[in-house]
């Protein structure tokens, strides 16, 4: 089991928007803060889809990572870091990824 505040990496493997909702909302109740992908947006190309994801993530209070590589050769027990750069009047943004393991 989870605990409170941890991070769940995801490599997705289905495009199906209804799974993907159904799995955020899961993680959610498992105290999970931060979902990571490789993927290039957690929301996908709809853009209903898209806001409806953002907004489940923050009305949960979690937060979401896209973009990052190397995934499938982190171990399990990595923990994960990620340090925004703060840009004034954003709602997202770059920032360093970082894996210690």
């Amino acid at each position: 089991s989870e605990r409170p505040g941890a991070v769940a990496l995801v490599i997705p493997e289905t495009k199906r928007a209804g799974s993907a909702r159904c799995a955020r909302q899961h993680l959610a109740k498992r105290g999970i803060r931060c979902v990571g992908t490789d993927a290039p947006t957690l929301g996908g190309v709809d853009p209903k889809q898209a806001l409806f994801t953002y907004w489940m993530l923050g009305t949960q209070g979690m937060v979401g990572v896209e973009f990052l590589t190397g995934l499938g050769q982190l171990p399990a027990k990595a923990v994960f870091l990620f340090a925004p750069v703060k840009i004034k009047g954003c709602h997202g943004g770059p920032g360093r990824a970082i894996a210690l393991y």
